[in-house]
């Protein structure tokens, strides 16, 4: 899916156009905390098929005794064969599937909760970085209208300086944000775990998060 630059007169690599719920999808299945908790999950629940049970629950038994048997006169006897135990079931079973399911799904509603925060947090950023790039350039046009009207003895000089001001403000305040940004976009990247520059890169317009 193609996606739309905002249009920023300064640095348009920083307010971009990104996807909520495709960024928070692909977070949550590479974040290395819900993988945890998902293998746990599946290591919990029981096998899809009788056989499956079954060879799960099988082993392969030897035993070796001194003195033979009643049923052999030998100096030593070896036994041999396979252990086969059927897990059925149980309530304890159950109980234990349900609470690991039940953690599962708390980590994932509080991880989804921080990640959505920030994501918030970015989405501000770009807002209040956009505004300020407008308000720079009505602040620039408004310098560039004045000097004429001193030019024509319209203005006094006092009149540019305190919009140069404004221009100044505005500045600092976009480099601020630039770099507010920056770090925020970092500190979403960084839920994906190893594959965090994948969705630093999705932030920046730089790829996609399932190319």
């Amino acid at each position: 899916m193609k996606r739309l630059l905002l249009l920023l007169s300064l640095n348009p690599s920083l307010a971009l156009a990104w996807e909520d719920a495709d960024l928070l999808s692909y977070i949550m299945q590479n974040n290395p905390v819900m993988q945890s908790h998902q293998n746990v999950v599946d290591e919990y629940s029981l096998s899809k098929t009788w056989m499956d049970r079954i060879r799960k629950g099988s082993t392969i038994v030897a035993r070796a005794t001194a003195g033979g048997s009643e049923f052999v006169d030998s100096s030593s006897t070896v036994f041999g064969g396979v252990n086969i135990s059927i897990p059925f079931s149980t309530e304890n079973e159950r109980r234990d599937r349900a609470l690991k399911r039940l953690n599962s799904e708390t980590a994932s509603d509080e991880l989804k909760s921080r990640i959505l925060a920030d994501m918030g947090k970015l989405r501000q950023m770009e807002a209040d970085f956009e505004a300020s790039n407008i308000q720079i350039k009505f602040w620039r046009d408004k310098l560039e209208w004045t000097k004429k009207r001193i030019e024509q003895g319209y203005s006094e000089q006092s009149d540019l300086w305190n919009i140069g001001q404004k221009v100044n403000a505005q500045k600092a305040a976009i480099a601020k944000l630039e770099i507010n940004i920056k770090n925020q976009q970092h500190t979403l990247s960084r839920y994906a775990g190893e594959t965090w520059s994948v969705v630093l890169d999705y932030l920046r317009d730089n790829g996609e998060l399932w190319a």
